[in-house]
């Protein structure tokens, strides 16, 4: 699925290759179920960070038709395991909302 390789500095440490072979799946596993058209990397795996927390992607999804462009709208989704590591950038998340909006302007609400 995804046809360009990463320049060579992004995967120079076993991390770095390990976190992206993961999150590369990830976008193959999504693909999958959803017409992708485009897909971007972003975010600090772009850097010289030595040890990035994640990868970020955008995502670009293929619209069916002109009728239903218009009516398309951007979801930010974060996909993580589930377990300790995934509780954590969950309640990173929720401490950064909490920074960004107070505590009283937003909060946690599992949907499933």
């Amino acid at each position: 699925m995804i046809t360009k390789d990463l320049p060579a500095n992004l995967l120079a440490s076993d991390y770095r290759q390990h976190a992206w072979e993961k999150a590369r799946l990830t976008i193959e596993r999504l693909s999958w179920v959803m017409p992708l058209k485009a897909v971007f990397v972003l975010g600090s795996f772009t850097t010289d960070k030595l040890r990035p927390a994640d990868v970020d992607f955008i995502v670009l999804i293929e619209v069916a038709d002109d009728e239903h462009q218009e009516k398309s709208w951007s979801v930010d989704l974060v996909i993580s395991p589930a377990n300790k590591y995934g509780t954590a950038v969950l309640q990173d998340a929720k401490i950064w909302a909490e920074e960004k909006y107070g505590p009283e302007g937003c909060r946690l609400i599992r949907v499933i």
